[in-house]
C-alpha cells in the first residue's frame, strides 16, 4: 500500500511475512527501510503514526522502539476513566 500523498510504501501483511519465530529472516539482508524501521525520527504524518501504533501489537521493532522511547522520556500511563 501507499501511504496518501506521498511515494512512502508499506507492507499490508500483519506481521511481517518474513518474521518466524518472531524473529527476521532476512535480518543480515534486510532492505534499508527495514534496518531504519520504524523511522521514529522521520514522522511527518498522522497516517504513519497512526501505522507505526497499530504495529506496536505485533512488531518486535516497534514494541522495543516504543518501549525504550516511553522509558527514556519517563512516560507514565494514567487513568483517565474517572
Amino acid at each position: 500500500m501507499t501511504e496518501p500523498d506521498t511515494s512512502v510504501l508499506y507492507m499490508k501483511a500483519k506481521p511481517c511475512v518474513f518474521l518466524k519465530n518472531n524473529l527476521c529472516t532476512l535480518y543480515a539482508h534486510r532492505p534499508a527501510s527495514c534496518a531504519d524501521y520504524p523511522h521514529l525520527q522521520q514522522i511527518r504524518s498522522k497516517f504513519r503514526m497512526k501505522h507505526i501504533i497499530e504495529q506496536y501489537g505485533v512488531c518486535p521493532i516497534v514494541y522495543k522502539s516504543i518501549e525504550k522511547l516511553k522509558e527514556k522520556t519517563g512516560f507514565v500511563m494514567q487513568d483517565v476513566s474517572s
